[in-house]
């Protein structure tokens, strides 16, 4: 009787580790503006990997463009950078969030919460988005 209960205390470890990986279900360990966020990133890159990579951030700020991906499914909101729009944050929102930033208009005010992944051409980069 006692190998039954362990693996069903092992499964149920397992269940609620997967679900709390997302981030719908996690806390933001950081808020803050996409354009202190850009700014981080256009003055040091990898101080700001260093902040911001493999963390849920809470990032608001003014839409800028609501863009599809390289890939069929993808939609990406991209934030403004405070300055000329040029590097801010894009949020790749996860495949749920699709039907609710379809109707997101260019300076809208947002909150998104996602996972960050560094920046690309300056751009600060954050994945599995979903709308706060």
């Amino acid at each position: 009787a006692t190998p039954s209960p362990t693996a069903n205390d092992n499964t149920e470890t397992e269940s609620q580790t997967a679900e709390t990986k997302t981030p719908e279900k996690m806390v933001p360990e950081i808020t803050v503006t996409s354009a202190i966020l850009a700014k981080a990133y256009k003055d040091n890159e990898v101080a700001a990997d260093q902040k911001y990579k493999d963390k849920v951030i809470e990032v608001s700020g003014k839409v800028t463009g609501v863009d599809n991906g390289i890939l069929d499914n993808e939609i990406i909101v991209k934030l403004s950078d405070g300055e000329y729009d040029f590097s801010g944050p894009w949020c790749y929102m996860l495949p749920s969030e699709h039907d609710k930033v379809v109707n997101y208009a260019k300076g809208q005010q947002v909150t998104l919460v996602g996972m960050g992944n560094s920046a690309t051409i300056g751009s600060p980069m954050f994945k599995d988005c979903v709308i706060k």
